[in-house]
């Protein structure tokens, strides 16, 4: 967009109520619009400064001032992308290998217990009971599932 485009965009403006006065003021909006509309894929930078205008001249009584006509043209064509509205936590270190920082372990009888480790006495002081409620209700680990050849599952259903 050139500084004449710009300008004429400005001019535009002069149907609103509290456009300051000024060709050094206008000049400077003129600088500010041609800094703010940088064009995109689908909108090159006259065609933003247009729709920028269109939308102030249609809704607006007043001048609302460069923050505001900035904040428009941000909203409307540079809108903040997934990475700057959601970062993914950065990952917690394991420092138990046993556990992982679950607080609990498997024995060899398949019955959970508490680990070792400073994550286990944490979950301990805070749920005392927790691990005789998992006992009690059978919860366990999945076992790893062992395919049986027709054989080995006609022996086990007797046929």
């Amino acid at each position: 967009m050139t500084l004449n485009q710009a300008l004429a965009q400005v001019e535009r403006l002069s149907a609103l109520k509290r456009l300051p006065n000024g060709a050094a003021v206008r000049a400077e909006l003129a600088g500010k619009l041609m800094e703010w509309c940088r064009g995109t894929k689908r909108a090159t930078p006259l065609e933003q400064a247009q729709w920028l205008i269109d939308k102030v001249t249609t809704e607006l009584d007043e001048y609302p001032g460069p923050q505001t006509l900035h904040a428009m043209l941000i909203d409307r064509f540079y809108p903040a992308g997934p990475a700057a509205v959601y970062r993914a936590p950065e990952p917690v270190p394991i420092e138990c290998p046993l556990c992982r920082d679950n607080g609990w372990i498997e024995d060899s009888e398949g019955m959970n217990d508490w680990c070792q480790c400073a994550a286990a006495a944490a979950l301990r002081a805070e749920l005392p009971g927790w691990l005789d409620t998992l006992n009690r209700h059978g919860a366990r680990k999945p076992k790893p599932r062992v395919k049986l050849t027709a054989a080995q599952f006609e022996a086990r259903i007797g046929l």
